[in-house]
C-alpha cells in the first residue's frame, strides 16, 4: 500500500469518526476547527487539507463516500440520493443500477473486486491477473466469499456495525437464507447481484438505470 500523507491519514481518521464510529448524529456539524485539530493532534492547515480530501472523495451535501465501499449520509432533510450497484462477470466490473434512498443512512459494501484505482490497494492481484479478496475465514485462513458482492444498509446503525454483522454472512461458501433474514431482523437491509439478477431485501426498493440484461428479483 502506498504511503499516505498526514492529511490523507487525518482524512481517513475523520471518515472513521463519522461513518464507522458514528460519533456524529445526522445533521450534526463538525466541532470547530481549533477544537477538532487539537483532538486529532494535527495542525489546522492539515485538518483543512484533510477536509478537502474528503470533499474530493464525495463528502458533499451531507454525504460521506469512501472509495472502499462505505457511505454515510447525514442529511435528514428527506432529499433523495442514489447508490451505485456494482457487479462482476469474470474480469468485467460494471455499475449495473442505481438504488434510490433518503438519508440519514449508513451503507457498507463487501466485494471481491476493486471498483477504482484507489480501491485496488486492498486486493491481491496474482501474476495470472487473478484478484484475491482481502476477506478470509478466521477458521482456516482461506479467502472465500458467498457472492461477488454484498451491500448492507441501515438508518439506525453505523457502517462499522453493519460490516461486523455482514462479514460472517459474506465470508462463507454460500449465502444462507437464515443468515440474510437475521440481518433484516436486526435492522440491516441488503442487496446483491447473482446471475444478472439484483436481489434486494427491502420491499419497495427503487432501482433505475438498470444495465441491459439485468433484472430486479
Amino acid at each position: 500500500m502506498k504511503n499516505q500523507s498526514l492529511s490523507q491519514q487525518t482524512a481517513r481518521r475523520l471518515y472513521n469518526l463519522i461513518a464507522a464510529e458514528k460519533k456524529l448524529a445526522p445533521g450534526e456539524k463538525l466541532p470547530n476547527e481549533l477544537e477538532l485539530s487539537q483532538e486529532m493532534g494535527v495542525s489546522r492547515a492539515t485538518l483543512r487539507e484533510s477536509i478537502r480530501e474528503l470533499a474530493a472523495q464525495g463528502y458533499t451535501s451531507g454525504v460521506l463516500v469512501s472509495y472502499d465501499g462505505f457511505v454515510r449520509c447525514l442529511d435528514g432533510s428527506g432529499e433523495g440520493y442514489s447508490l451505485s450497484v456494482y457487479d462482476r462477470s469474470g474480469e468485467d466490473v460494471r455499475a449495473v443500477a442505481l438504488m434510490g434512498y433518503q438519508g440519514p443512512m449508513s451503507i457498507a459494501a463487501l466485494r471481491d473486486y476493486p471498483v477504482n484505482a484507489m480501491d485496488e490497494a486492498r486486493f491481491y492481484r496474482l501474476r495470472t491477473g487473478e484478484i484475491r479478496t482481502p476477506y478470509v475465514d478466521i477458521a482456516d485462513g482461506v479467502a472465500r466469499n458467498a457472492v461477488s458482492g454484498l451491500t448492507g444498509y441501515s438508518a439506525d446503525k453505523g457502517c462499522g456495525e453493519i460490516l461486523l454483522e455482514m462479514m460472517p454472512v459474506y465470508i462463507a461458501d454460500t449465502l444462507q437464507e437464515d443468515a440474510l433474514e437475521a440481518l433484516v431482523r436486526d435492522g440491516i437491509d441488503f442487496l446483491y447481484c447473482e446471475d444478472e439478477v439484483i436481489h434486494a431485501s427491502e420491499d419497495g426498493a427503487v432501482f433505475s438505470h438498470i444495465y441491459e440484461g439485468y433484472s430486479v428479483g
